[in-house]
């Protein structure tokens, strides 16, 4: 597995820039405290798996609601910030990679404006079509056009759409596939 940038066992610390190429996981950070990160960007080339043999016939464990089959069984999967029994903050932070954050055994984040793409995100078409139940067009509409008027997809957080899924039950994954297909839909990309 290839890491970008490594830190084990530090104290303190402020980490700027961006990073892409060929690695698995963009920073990896193991026992260490009072990281910060300020307008910072990932975007690592390489994937890797969801660490256990997941069934083609299994929901993706990305939260997509999707069988893995379909949705990430045919390629591996990129991490941007990798935590393991540490603490960080981030200013700003945005990372292209299939999992934006992966906090494990205690880890603790602070994040004040982060933007996690996925490489692979779908048309808007495609994910209406995997949802079991899918918004009424009307509210679909309505919200490419508050997109389009308000030129970025934070205006979904207080749209309609966004009060019918949560009503739905719909799970925080697939809101964000929506919300960023949404958002692809109105402004491109």
């Amino acid at each position: 597995m290839s890491v970008w940038l490594k830190l084990s066992n530090c104290q303190g610390g402020t980490i700027r820039g961006h990073s892409d190429g060929e690695f698995d996981t963009s920073v990896e950070l193991t026992n260490s405290r009072a990281i910060h990160f300020d307008d910072y960007s990932a975007e690592p080339k390489k994937f890797q798996g969801f660490g256990r043999k997941v069934q083609r016939n299994e929901r993706c464990p990305c939260g997509s609601g999707i069988k893995y089959k379909k949705c990430h069984g045919v390629s591996k999967m990129s991490t941007g910030i990798k935590s393991d029994n540490s603490s960080f903050t981030a200013g700003k932070a945005t990372i292209i990679a299939d999992v934006g954050v992966d906090l494990a055994n205690k880890s603790v984040a602070h994040i004040d404006e982060f933007v996690h793409i996925a490489p692979d995100t779908q048309k808007l078409v495609e994910i209406l079509s995997n949802m079991k139940l899918a918004p009424p067009p009307e509210l679909v509409e309505e919200a490419i056009a508050s997109v389009k008027q308000a030129g970025s997809k934070e205006v979904l957080e207080k749209s309609r759409i966004k009060k019918w899924c949560t009503e739905q039950g719909v799970n925080a994954a697939m809101w964000v596939q929506l919300a960023t297909s949404i958002g692809i839909a109105a402004l491109g990309g």
